[in-house]
């Protein structure tokens, strides 16, 4: 497909999200959040498609900005934030303007100013050290054991079957189920390496060769590597005033190890190919329909305690862990009022909550789930604070 014929599906399908956003009719909220995820997976088919549709959307908050339709900023923002940590690839200047673009909603009031902190916090730090995103998400989300990022997430999705349609249901749990039964440790662990390597190295980069290796090289080695890369990230991140220059060195080094002397800046010469599409694994989520009012006062809380629970005895030889545990809850429907979807419950609970939401079809459907994040039951790890459209 030629470059304006994938700008031209592109732009159709963002217009397409935009009246989904702006719809009063219930026939069709019934159905939101469906245009979002064709988009998404139109990405994960086709990575090249990325930077394309960053500038398109950038370019509709820019507008929704300007005549202050601040209905689609959060939804828009979130999928911008989706698209970016999934990619490689993406300039500085793009960077830039959405970094630019988020310190302008701090001025407005919460839930924007909210929002647009934590996604320009993220910002810096991804344009310091590319990659950090992805790695984090995916450690936590898949709880990949790591001293450097020691936290653990879970989605938790509550339903009301009266007002979500049952095709949206089918759609969750098939996507659901066919995700999590593909996933496995060392599956993850080599997304990890291939996209640091990539958003490091750029084109220097030879995906397919790095692909092929990983996918040939055992456990303990593939584990090597992992803790290599996670090391230079984290490390880098940490760092008050962190060199782009030094990360790509570093990278470059672990990269060298890897495919040895056939690596393309290491002194050999490697066809380049297109690379292949990394996934973002969806994290482990629990799938919950309610048909009464009393379900909904008491499912949630029996669900996520008993979580708390297993997580934190499973977690470690750490006795300190249950007072990392700080019981906050509360129940939030769905407003509608920015971007929120009817029929779905978010119950944030514990003050390890996570910044970040659901993506791909999850991020569809925000904020249909409740992301808890929990820094492996160790007394260094910090809790983190609520974000969100719910946030008050």
């Amino acid at each position: 497909m030629e470059s304006s014929d994938v700008e031209l599906d592109l732009q159709r399908s963002v217009q397409a999200v935009l009246r989904e956003l702006s719809t009063q009719a219930p026939a069709l909220q019934s159905n939101q959040g469906m245009w979002r995820w064709s988009l998404h997976k139109k990405v994960e088919r086709d990575p090249g498609k990325s930077p394309v549709l960053v500038r398109i959307l950038l370019r509709e908050l820019e507008k929704a900005e300007s005549q202050d339709l601040r209905h689609v900023i959060i939804p828009l923002l979130h999928t911008v934030m989706y698209v970016l940590t999934k990619a490689t690839g993406i300039t500085e200047e793009l960077y830039q303007r959405i970094y630019a673009f988020c310190t302008r909603l701090l001025t407005l009031p919460t839930p924007y100013c909210t929002v647009a902190l934590d996604c320009a916090i993220r910002l810096k730090t991804e344009m310091a050290v590319p990659g950090t995103l992805y790695q984090r998400m995916v450690i936590a989300e898949q709880n990949l054991t790591n001293e450097l990022y020691p936290y653990q997430e879970r989605v938790f999705l509550f339903v009301d079957p009266e007002l979500v349609s049952a095709s949206v249901c089918s759609a969750l749990l098939l996507e659901i189920e066919a995700a999590q039964a593909q996933q496995t440790p060392e599956t993850c662990m080599r997304h990890v390496v291939s996209h640091a390597l990539q958003a490091a190295l750029g084109e220097a980069c030879h995906a397919g060769a790095l692909h092929r290796k990983l996918q040939a090289s055992p456990r303990r080695t593939l584990e090597h590597y992992f803790h290599a890369v996670v090391a230079a990230l984290e490390q880098m991140a940490s760092e008050a005033s962190p060199s782009r220059e030094g990360h790509v060195e570093r990278l470059e080094e672990i990269y060298c190890s890897l495919l040895g002397p056939a690596a393309g800046r290491c002194g050999g010469d490697l066809v380049q190919e297109r690379p292949p599409s990394i996934p973002l694994p969806s994290p482990y989520i629990t799938f919950h329909l309610w048909t009464g009012e009393e379900q909904l006062c008491t499912c949630p809380w029996s669900c996520l305690e008993t979580v708390g629970r297993n997580w934190c005895s499973s977690s470690a030889q750490d006795p300190s862990c249950a007072s990392v545990l700080t019981w906050r809850s509360w129940i939030c429907r769905a407003s509608g009022r920015t971007g929120s979807w009817p029929g779905f419950l978010c119950c944030p609970l514990t003050a390890a909550l996570s910044g970040t939401f659901p993506r791909g079809l999850m991020s569809c459907l925000h904020p249909a789930a409740l992301r808890w994040s929990e820094p492996g039951c160790s007394a260094k790890g910090a809790s983190r604070s609520v974000h969100g459209p719910w946030t008050s």
